[in-house]
């Protein structure tokens, strides 16, 4: 039986790369690809609950405090801006890194995706990436 960790976003360094590695070995890396207009959509979707902070979508409710999700701080274009140049700055150059660039991929576009569908399409590959481990 394999153990399984995901990290959602990546390390910004090969020091911190190799510091999460060498406590948690990387299989393989998922990168998921949207358009444009559909990222500004989704960036602007998101929502948290008032009072714990649980994170949603537009029109969730908060399923502990039975609440509506309200936008969050870190939604603006502004905020989309600074995450798309620190993505172009550092983290496709981190990809690139011999370490990092050997490690299996899976790439897809996710613009008419659902949620669901992405999960299922993610998680089909990773059954299939530990199976040959």
């Amino acid at each position: 039986m394999h153990g399984l960790n995901i990290i959602s976003g990546y390390p910004i360094s090969l020091d911190e790369f190799e510091l999460i590695s060498s406590r948690c070995p990387m299989t393989g890396i998922v990168l998921l690809l949207v358009s444009e207009p559909q990222l500004m959509r989704r960036f602007t979707l998101r929502r948290e609950c008032p009072k714990c902070h649980k994170l949603g979508i537009e029109s969730d409710f908060c399923p502990i405090h039975n609440v509506q999700m309200v936008r969050r701080q870190d939604t603006s274009e502004e905020e989309l801006v600074q995450r798309r140049t620190l993505y172009k700055q550092r983290i496709a150059k981190f990809l690139q890194l011999p370490p990092i660039a050997q490690l299996p991929r899976l790439v897809f576009d996710t613009s008419d995706l659902t949620r669901e569908e992405v999960g299922q399409r993610t998680e089909l590959w990773v059954k299939q990436l530990l199976l040959r481990s």
